[in-house]
C-alpha cells in the first residue's frame, strides 16, 4: 500500500464557478452550491448519479466565486461615469439578459432607456452595437438581422 501511494502523483481539479446563467439556450450550466463525492471500496468516486474513475490525492479548488473574478470580456456599452465594479457587472448582466430574452424592438427601446438613466453609452454606429450585442448573446437569426436592428436602433 505504501509503495502505491509513493508512486501516485497528486491531481488538482480546478472548478470555475460564477453561479450565474451565462450561456445561451442548450448550454451546460453549473451551480456548485453543494457537491457530494463518495468513494466506494474499489476506489471509484461517485458524483451524484455518475461514476468517475478514482484520482488519488485529488484536491478540488473553487475559483471565481466573486463577480470581479470573471474572465469574460466586459460589455463596452457601460457608461464611463459608472465606477462601482459591482454596478458595472450588474449592467453587463442586465444587457445579457435583455438580448437573450427580448426581440429587436424591445432591445433597442430598453437600450435607449438605459442610456437616459446614464447606465450605458450607446455607440454611434449601429454595426458596432449590433456586433457587441450578438457577442453578448443576441441571436443573429431571422428577425434579428442587422437590417432589422438598424431600423430600430437609437430611435
Amino acid at each position: 500500500m505504501e509503495d502505491k501511494e509513493k508512486n501516485e502523483k497528486p491531481v488538482t481539479v480546478q472548478i470555475t464557478n460564477h453561479n450565474e446563467f451565462q450561456k445561451g439556450v442548450g448550454a451546460f450550466i453549473t451551480n456548485l452550491e453543494h457537491l457530494t463525492i463518495v468513494m466506494d471500496e474499489d476506489g471509484n468516486m461517485k458524483v451524484d448519479a455518475g461514476q468517475v474513475p478514482a484520482m488519488p490525492h485529488t484536491q478540488v479548488e473553487v475559483v471565481g466565486g466573486k463577480k470581479n473574478d470573471r474572465t469574460e470580456k466586459l460589455c463596452f456599452f457601460v457608461h464611463p461615469a459608472v465606477s462601482n465594479e459591482e454596478e458595472i457587472w450588474a449592467i453587463h448582466d442586465e444587457i445579457k439578459r435583455l438580448v437573450c430574452n427580448q426581440g429587436i424592438q424591445d432591445i433597442c427601446k430598453y437600450l435607449n432607456e438605459m442610456q437616459e438613466e446614464k447606465k450605458i453609452l450607446q455607440p454611434q454606429s449601429a454595426d458596432t452595437a449590433y456586433n457587441e450585442l450578438v457577442r453578448m448573446g443576441m441571436p443573429d437569426t431571422d428577425g434579428f438581422s442587422i437590417k432589422t436592428f438598424m431600423k430600430y436602433y437609437r430611435k
